[in-house]
């Protein structure tokens, strides 16, 4: 169930909602497709952000470091994570 595991520095922060550290499973990951696969693509939303008003924009990162979209209409599965678990690239804006 982890997403693209990488270096969490590029991370949105918590601070706007949560005292640090940020709780655990607080970020969301919207995966490409059904039954939460990151080797196809996915992408993930930082409590700070609390929504993205705009997928067309956005696209879903893979383990191979190419991506693909746009999000929009694109979502297969989502679950709850920490921010370890999302690479500094695949954060929705």
């Amino acid at each position: 169930m982890r997403a693209l595991r990488g270096d969490v520095s590029g991370a949105p922060s918590c601070q706007a909602r949560w005292p640090s550290p940020c709780p655990p499973l607080a970020f969301v990951v919207f995966y490409w497709s059904f039954g939460q696969d990151d080797r196809r693509g996915c992408t993930c939303l930082a409590p700070g952000e609390k929504y993205a008003d705009d997928l067309t924009d956005d696209v879903f990162e893979r383990r191979n470091d190419t991506n693909f979209g746009p999000v929009d209409d694109g979502v297969g599965s989502h679950a709850w994570v920490s921010a370890s678990a999302c690479a500094p690239n695949s954060w929705l804006t």
